[in-house]
């Protein structure tokens, strides 16, 4: 589903894969996207004990 606009808040690193992707991947356009995060950089968070 795509929606007119789309606001992200990352106040911390996402914890799945695809999840920051999807989010992203809902706003129509570039224009309609809002960021706010505490960082300039993502990073997925990869638990290795789970793996």
């Amino acid at each position: 589903q795509s929606f007119g606009r789309v606001g992200l808040y990352l106040p911390e690193d996402v914890f799945a894969h695809g999840q920051t992707y999807v989010a992203l991947s809902r706003a129509r356009s570039k224009n309609e996207l809002f960021i706010k995060s505490t960082s300039e950089r993502l990073f997925n968070v990869v638990y290795k004990e789970i793996l």
